[in-house]
């Protein structure tokens, strides 16, 4: 089974409440090839996408709006997290990417600055990367629904390099329910990816699917 598709849009109108069809946690530069959302879109689309990294942010941006002229999506520039205030990250500047390291080092910002000596050993190259410490602005995603009075989400993606329990588990779906919530493991525990989904069970999800690096999980009907 794979992420629910997006042509099944929802209508048009005036409406003092938001009906999302996706909102994005970890959206980085948006054209990168893991990217699940970025082709799969329309400008009619209500979107809301978050990068907490000021330079993704701003390509994020570039890169939507020229693929998706005139559209009117929500981008935001903050980290999701448990709390609201600021936290330090550490992100990758293109300039440290060398041409010898994978194309996706760049993504790889992380609040853990362990995440990146987690790839050493499949990728050796990466034990000569440079981290540019960064102070990032965060707020949490029950927040960021009441700020924008979100009444539906129809999917829910989660790639943030390893904060997806910190994000999840911290969440109260019983506000807004998302159709799907698709969420990166990779850098979970086994326990840690157990939780989340014995958590996202009370509110009426069961693991439908998984890809190489996400859990699909749906609201069961």
């Amino acid at each position: 089974k794979k992420i629910r598709n997006l042509e099944n849009r929802f209508g048009c109108g005036e409406r003092i409440i938001m009906k999302v069809n996706a909102l994005q946690i970890g959206s980085h530069v948006g054209s990168n090839r893991q990217d699940k959302l970025f082709s799969n879109v329309s400008a009619d689309d209500k979107l809301i996408l978050i990068e907490p990294v000021p330079w993704f942010f701003e390509k994020l941006k570039e890169n939507y709006d020229n693929q998706y002229p005139n559209n009117s999506f929500i981008f935001i520039n903050k980290a999701i997290t448990s709390s609201v205030g600021t936290e330090k990250m550490y992100a990758i500047l293109d300039e440290n990417v060398t041409e010898d390291m994978p194309d996706w080092t760049n993504q790889l910002s992380s609040f853990d600055k362990n995440n990146v000596p987690r790839h050493f050993f499949p990728e050796p190259t990466l034990r000569d990367l440079i981290l540019t410490e960064i102070d990032v602005e965060t707020t949490t995603l029950n927040n960021i629904i009441e700020e924008y009075d979100i009444e539906s989400i129809e999917l829910l993606l989660i790639d943030v390099e390893g904060c997806e329990y910190d994000i999840l588990m911290n969440s109260d779906f019983s506000l807004v329910k998302p159709v799907q919530i698709v969420y990166e493991f990779l850098h979970l525990t086994f326990n840690e990816n157990l939780y989340i989904q014995m958590y996202l069970s009370k509110f009426g999800y069961r693991n439908v699917d998984r890809d190489n690096d996400s859990m699909i999980m749906e609201i069961v009907k």
